[in-house]
């Protein structure tokens, strides 16, 4: 195989200690220069070795440059590395990879569907079936992410119907087949304990629940012509419920009126009780002076109801007051428990 001839285009400048050189009016990437590759400068008896070309007009060196070699301007002489010795570098390069084991362990593996291999030491491997991975546990993940800081930090399966994410080893986030996604509150803190599960259906939910009304001395077994409510929860405690009761008979229900059948438990506590405001009602008679009426959270699971008046102080709405079917429509927002 034929020697190319030497590369002898611009000038070279290289720097005492430094493996850093430039060219100027070179083309180094045009020409093929690769690492290997000699400088060669002939007035100082001197040869340095490429370690990789970086452009056009600037590369490396195998090693940092002498001070002797040191100067701005130099004639650029490259003695180009014969082809047979870039292809035996090559093929050393590859058997050397070849005998590192790692193809051997491969080319002993058995394929089959679903299956994919992997190290189970220096120079050795398996496969394993990807759909059949282990359960692991919150302090060790079957899949673990191996974060800097953060060990057992990854997937792993509780049970059979949910996969939960570990931080740290303490438990995060669960996905669940029924519950949707839960999050577990003070797990940011890093104590870990005490968490509460607050499923997604928390972070934002709607449906329906049931309102009754009945009565605080006999409750009574009203009848009901219309019996419905809705509700929308915003993050783990606001709650906005409406109400639509037509009552037709109060089946002998005595005392002051009650609502209840409350989608979510009130939160306890005199500043938080909550208020029930009728929009429209009907079948109520309130007598004088009295002229509105309302519900109010005294306990956690239902509504009182009362009426008013702008100077005299609220009396029980109750079943004397009932004058014909009770038609009501209303709103109330209260903090869940």
């Amino acid at each position: 195989m034929a020697t190319r001839p030497d590369y002898t285009v611009g000038t070279i400048t290289l720097t005492s200690g430094s493996v850093n050189f430039t060219t100027s009016g070179s083309a180094l990437q045009a020409n093929n220069v690769q690492p290997g590759d000699m400088i060669l400068l002939p007035a100082k008896g001197l040869t340095l070795v490429v370690a990789a070309v970086t452009g056009q007009n600037s590369g490396t060196l195998t090693n940092p440059c002498p001070a002797g070699a040191a100067g701005a301007g130099q004639p650029l002489r490259i003695r180009f590395q014969p082809d047979g010795s870039r292809y035996s570098a090559a093929v050393q390069a590859l058997v050397e990879l070849l005998e590192s084991g790692n193809n051997e362990a491969l080319a002993g593996l058995v394929g089959a569907a679903n299956t994919m291999p992997f190290f189970t030491g220096l120079g050795t491997m398996d496969v394993k079936d990807i759909g059949s991975l282990p359960n692991g546990s919150v302090g060790a993940p079957a899949l673990n992410f191996g974060m800097a800081g953060a060990p057992n930090t990854g997937f792993y399966r509780p049970l059979g119907s949910a996969i939960d994410l570990a931080i740290g080893g303490v438990q995060h986030t669960r996905w669940h087949s029924s519950h949707g996604i839960e999050l577990m509150v003070g797990s940011f803190k890093g104590s870990g304990a005490g968490l509460t599960n607050i499923p997604l259906s928390a972070i934002g939910e709607s449906g329906l629940w049931t309102p009754t009304l009945t009565g605080f001395t006999t409750p009574g077994t009203p009848t009901y012509v219309q019996q419905q409510g809705s509700y929308v929860r915003i993050g783990a405690k606001l709650v906005l419920a409406t109400v639509y009761l037509v009552v037709s008979n109060i089946g002998g229900a005595t005392g002051q009126f009650v609502m209840g059948g409350i989608p979510f438990s009130m939160a306890s506590g005199p500043s938080r009780r909550s208020l029930f405001f009728p929009s429209f009602w009907g079948g109520l008679g309130l007598g004088s002076p009295y002229t509105y009426w309302f519900g109010f959270g005294i306990t956690t699971d239902a509504l009182r109801l009362y009426k008013g008046a702008p100077t005299t102080a609220t009396n029980a709405l109750s079943n004397s007051d009932v004058t014909g079917t009770i038609t009501i429509y209303g709103t109330t927002v209260y903090e869940a428990a």
